[in-house]
C-alpha cells in the first residue's frame, strides 16, 4: 500500500460480546456498554448481544452498567484490523 491509496477496512475490527446475570445465567437486556478510549456506547439487546463495529485497531476497554447490578469490565480487548474480538461480560444483582 502506498501513501496515494485509500485507507482500507483491513485497519477495522468488530467487537461484539453477551451479556449475561451471574446467578441465572440468562441475558441481560437493555445494559449499557462503553467502549473506552472512543466514547461509543451501545446496548444489549434482548438476547443480551451487543456489537461495535468498525472500531480502528487497537486495545480497548469494554464496561458493562445497569441499575441494579454490579458493573463488569473487561481491560486490554485487542483489535485486530479484519477480524472480530469476543467479549463475555458477567453482571451480579447487588439489591
Amino acid at each position: 500500500m502506498t501513501a496515494c491509496e485509500p485507507e482500507t477496512f483491513d485497519n477495522f475490527g468488530i467487537i461484539s460480546g453477551t451479556v449475561i446475570d451471574m446467578d441465572s445465567g440468562k441475558p441481560l437486556d437493555h445494559v449499557l456498554i462503553t467502549l473506552t478510549p472512543t466514547g461509543k456506547n451501545s446496548y444489549s439487546g434482548m438476547d443480551g448481544q451487543f456489537e461495535f463495529p468498525e472500531v480502528e485497531a487497537g486495545q480497548y476497554t469494554v464496561q458493562a452498567q445497569k441499575t441494579g447490578y454490579s458493573s463488569d469490565r473487561k481491560n486490554n480487548v485487542n483489535v485486530v484490523g479484519g477480524s472480530t474480538v469476543t467479549v463475555s461480560l458477567v453482571m451480579r444483582k447487588t439489591e
